[in-house]
């Protein structure tokens, strides 16, 4: 007999746990985080960051309740404990606010150890479902422009309390920057010819293309074409030459010396940051500055400061 595609898997029988949706209050959840705290129950340490974060988007309705993620209730000592789920529990219990949620009970406790193995969705993936077509280089633009809106920073995380999810991030960006995806196709050719020229990541040249443009549309469009190719191009900044021409030498330097990974990635994306930054700003100020020296030293007078980029109108001033 042929096996029907349509039919449920394992038709007839009795789910083994008992599946309900219900409205997890900070009482309930106190009480379930009291049993698992307060008991030889086992469970991994709470990590308050997480926690913060999760509260946050409780406290600011963007927290989705549909999402399948349940709270898995296990029986221990006569009471209910908690074996998946504790950082949303106690993210109620801190924000103050219920949820709407699935809750399986009866679950047996050697299910800890197979609970959270799936791979966790990132704003990439998300993009990749809404069908970004550039995806991997658009994730860390968004990043950048939302870290820049909550910090005025966009190499600086704002409080845990205000993270948001890779979901939330991703609606983020298309209420303030719905425009994005069709900007970056249209400059898509330039940012990347640029961005392997000066062993720049796309996504992070994409985003300093997008604040020069913010400042003055006509000098940000002949600094990415000049970067597209800057050895057959004349620099229309002598600043700017010699600020692509240090990074450059930064970062096959740091290749050569194993540095192009781990903790030394946040640095070289801070100097990359700061490189083209303050040669933007020594541009519209009308540097003097002619050397890698001279310019290499008003970097270090930088410290691990971000300058923040002036506009046209600050030469004038």
């Amino acid at each position: 007999m042929q096996e029907n595609p349509t039919a449920p898997i394992a038709a007839g029988r009795k789910c083994p746990y008992d599946i309900s949706w219900e409205k997890v209050t900070p009482t309930r959840a106190m009480l379930w985080l009291k049993n698992t705290w307060e008991t030889d129950f086992t469970q991994r340490s709470i990590s308050n960051s997480t926690v913060e974060k999760y509260a946050g988007e409780m406290k600011h309705d963007g927290w989705f309740e549909a999402s399948g993620d349940s709270i898995l209730i296990s029986e221990h000592g006569g009471h209910e404990c908690c074996l998946n789920g504790q950082h949303r529990l106690k993210a109620i219990v801190d924000s103050g606010m219920p949820l709407n949620t699935l809750v399986l009970r009866n679950v047996p406790a050697e299910a800890f150890k197979h609970v959270d193995q799936g791979a966790e969705r990132t704003l990439k993936h998300v993009m990749d479902a809404a069908k970004f077509r550039n995806a991997q280089d658009m994730q860390t633009t968004v990043k950048n422009l939302w870290k820049f809106d909550m910090t005025g920073n966009p190499l600086e995380n704002p409080p845990y309390e205000d993270m948001l999810s890779p979901g939330n991030l991703f609606d983020w960006a298309m209420d303030k920057h719905g425009y994005l995806e069709g900007w970056y196709e249209s400059w898509k050719g330039d940012i990347r010819k640029a961005a392997k020229a000066n062993r720049v990541p796309p996504g992070t040249l994409a985003y300093m293309f997008l604040q020069w443009q913010d400042c003055d549309r006509d000098r940000a469009k002949a600094w990415i074409e000049y970067l597209t190719d800057p050895s057959m191009k004349a620099a229309p900044s002598c600043v700017l030459a010699k600020a692509r021409d240090h990074y450059v030498e930064l970062k096959l330097e740091a290749q050569a010396n194993g540095m192009n990974k781990g903790g030394h990635w946040a640095d070289l994306t801070l100097a990359c940051h700061q490189t083209y930054n303050l040669a933007w700003n020594l541009t519209v100020e009308g540097s003097g500055i002619r050397t890698i020296p001279g310019f290499r030293k008003a970097l270090v007078d930088l410290g691990r400061d971000l300058p923040e980029l002036v506009g046209a109108e600050a030469r004038a001033a």
